[in-house]
């Protein structure tokens, strides 16, 4: 989505008055309103402190909004693998090249936003995690864009067949039946099989999707193939597929902590997953990628928004629950050099989390 974008002075605004227009901020996610009241000085201090803009109806200058496109890739992409319709390979084939766009230019947004989206299919949302840090792990190989837009077409598709059951198993908390088990094992053939009906004939394409189970010791799935025969997208998938099944939060359990994740991968697979995908993989993220939740010393539940690698801790983090758990009236950028703010430890959302406006907590960073 492209809106027509032109600065606003926010200095301008006075306290208690109606804002005349939806504003932005640089990286386009919705800010303020139309019609909102600012009747806090500290918080229109801050906000004129802050690059804002307005939608101008001169179609000169266009300016890309990446987290209201993110919401409409998620958007599209739950219609295109609905289980009722037909796939459209055509459709599917957009959707990835503009997502391998979006998140060369905003990965941080795109990795932490991810397990925000409003999706009701948490298995789809799984999907479009692994689509996202599979482009980023194989851009940080070195890897050319062939290969990173393959990953995240394969990603998408890679559980056409499953989605359902994934839904289901989540929902109902419960261990699949021996005829589910079946299911799920011939899952990487039956998403191959609707790919290729739907008339895809891309090779890499198609064998990461029937190769993203198999293992380099062969005690992977459905084939068992030798380790010289997976190919370097399946086994990217694979390494990522498996982490992000690690930190993604369950009805039975809250999600691993990004270096835990790690950690017990390394433990599980070690001799099973390609061991230089996976250093790479724990070389980008870190110990905080975005979209790590910590607890602050003053209790405060906040969320890392932007990369800072090389780094024991981020320098700066979001707070969107206060220490009673309810959501903060506004979310605030806190710097976690000072002591009240410092990082004590990784936490998670309760089960049932408080409504927040993710696109606003993400703006504060």
């Amino acid at each position: 989505m492209r809106k027509n974008l032109v600065p606003f002075d926010m200095s301008r605004h006075l306290l208690g008055e109606s804002l005349p227009y939806d504003l932005f901020n640089n990286h386009g996610v919705l800010i303020l309103q139309r019609g909102d009241r600012l009747d806090d000085p500290v918080r229109l201090a801050r906000l004129a402190g802050m690059c804002l803009y307005r939608v101008d109806k001169d179609p000169a200058n266009t300016t890309l909004l990446p987290a209201t496109n993110l919401n409409e890739l998620a958007r599209r992409y739950a219609v295109i693998t609905g289980s009722d319709s037909e796939l459209n390979a055509d459709d599917l084939t957009l959707v990835a090249k503009e997502l391998h766009r979006l998140v060369t230019e905003h990965s941080a947004l795109c990795v932490g936003m991810v397990w925000h989206l409003p999706l009701s299919s948490k298995a789809r949302r799984h999907a479009l995690f692994v689509a996202i840090l599979s482009g980023l792990v194989a851009l940080e190989m070195g890897q050319g864009v062939r290969i990173q837009e393959t990953l995240i077409r394969a990603a998408l598709s890679m559980n056409l067949s499953s989605f359902t059951l994934q839904d289901e198993l989540d929902r109902e908390a419960r261990a699949p039946t021996q005829e589910e088990w079946e299911q799920l094992w011939h899952h990487p053939w039956q998403s191959w099989e609707r790919l290729f009906q739907a008339g895809v004939r891309d090779a890499d394409w198609l064998d990461a999707v029937r190769q993203h189970h198999e293992n380099l010791d062969q005690t992977g799935y459905p084939t068992r193939i030798g380790v010289e025969a997976i190919t370097i997208e399946a086994r990217i998938l694979r390494v990522v597929d498996v982490f992000a099944a690690l930190i993604g939060q369950r009805q039975t359990r809250a999600g691993y902590a990004p270096h835990q994740a790690m950690r017990l991968a390394f433990d599980r697979e070690r001799g099973r997953l390609d061991g230089s995908v996976m250093l790479t993989l724990r070389r980008m993220m870190g110990r905080h990628p975005p979209g790590t939740l910590v607890r602050l010393a003053n209790r405060e539940t906040a969320v890392v928004t932007r990369w800072f690698r090389n780094t024991d801790a981020p320098k700066f983090v979001v707070s969107l629950l206060q220490p009673s758990g309810g959501p903060l009236p506004f979310p605030q950028a806190r710097d976690t050099g000072r002591r009240d703010y410092s990082i004590r430890g990784y936490t998670s959302l309760p089960m049932a989390p408080p409504a927040l406006n993710w696109p606003d907590i993400w703006a504060q960073g």
